[in-house]
């Protein structure tokens, strides 16, 4: 299999801490990111959407609000393993 890191908006930073976010990984499929799809900082665990544009943008209460049981889990076990990994690390 290839590799399932995927190109985004070389320019895009993490709206929390700043750090440059040049790429994504999919949990699904290999296709680039469209708007509304969901992104963790890797450096900081930021809950972020992306914009129609492919900026990221952070997640706000109401977007987890909005969010099944099952992708708000998700989400925030991935915001969990990023955190631990830093805090292990």
């Amino acid at each position: 299999m290839g590799d399932p890191r995927i190109g985004v908006n070389p320019e895009n930073r993490c709206p929390r801490c700043c750090k440059k976010l040049d790429a994504a990984t999919t949990l699904s499929n290999h296709e680039k990111p469209k708007e509304g799809d969901l992104s963790v900082c890797f450096y900081c665990g930021q809950l972020m959407k992306f914009s129609s544009d492919g900026s990221l943008l952070p997640l706000e209460e109401n977007d987890l609000k909005m969010l099944t049981d099952e992708v708000r889990k998700e989400l925030l076990s991935v915001k969990a393993q990023v955190l631990t990994y830093w805090r292990n690390s």
